[in-house]
């Protein structure tokens, strides 16, 4: 932080079926392919390794909910005045979601938000729940931005667990929200992985994340409407 004048830094926050190994890796890698100017931090979650463990990494984002809290707690504080984004994945999208509603909750009265750009990738949270946590997401945030994708394979079968469509295959914006349509930009099994895949989404990303710049005015993004939702989807 002291190198690059404690002006930015990214927060990186992983999915389930994720080593600590791996996240690492895929955070280091994240950095590198958007050019961030400054450190990345990834928070590493016991989310399961294995193809079955999904369960036990929904689980262990309650467990971990309050060390993330205070992680985000600890570098508002610490860097009051840098630029303080975060990036997260699936289930670590929820893990976000709820400690920023936590956050929101106890200084509803903050003067000014805390964090820069709050970006959730093929976030695996209700939709309806995802509504109900986002005014304090707002609060605490200068934009958030979810990428969506409607062929996320891996979302389709959370859906079908719970019983309740996700977030991250959800067009319909809430206000507050500028949803990005990644749908047909993977090509792996599942669908779910795009963020870090496809150059298309990571120059979207580069653009988000290096100049802050509003879906409106970033290359790449046509305007689309869903039921008088409006949503960006990405150039073929």
């Amino acid at each position: 932080m002291a190198r690059n004048g404690n002006q930015e830094l990214l927060l990186y926050i992983h999915g389930t079926r994720f080593r600590f190994d791996e996240s690492a890796t895929w955070a280091a890698q994240f950095g590198y392919d958007v050019q961030f100017p400054g450190p990345v931090i990834v928070f590493s979650w016991p989310s399961g390794e294995g193809r079955w463990d999904y369960m036990e990494g929904e689980t262990n984002t309650e467990w971990s909910r309050p060390h993330l809290t205070a992680l985000l707690r600890d570098l508002s504080r610490e860097f009051p005045d840098a630029h303080i984004h975060v990036v997260a994945h699936s289930l670590g999208a929820r893990l976000l979601m709820h400690s920023l509603d936590e956050m929101g909750r106890e200084d509803p009265a903050s003067s000014r938000p805390k964090f820069g750009q709050v970006v959730l990738a093929a976030a695996d949270v209700d939709s309806e729940i995802f509504r109900r946590l986002l005014p304090g997401a707002r609060a605490l945030s200068q934009r958030i931005t979810a990428y969506v994708a409607a062929d996320d394979r891996a979302l389709g079968a959370s859906a079908k667990v719970h019983g309740y469509p996700r977030t991250g295959r959800d067009l319909d914006s809430p206000e507050g929200v500028d949803v990005i349509d990644a749908t047909r930009t993977d090509g792996s099994d599942y669908n779910h992985n795009y963020f870090t895949q496809n150059r298309r989404v990571l120059f979207d990303l580069f653009q988000l994340l290096r100049e802050g710049t509003p879906p409106d005015h970033r290359f790449g993004l046509v305007r689309m409407e869903n039921g008088g939702h409006v949503y960006w989807q990405l150039r073929p």
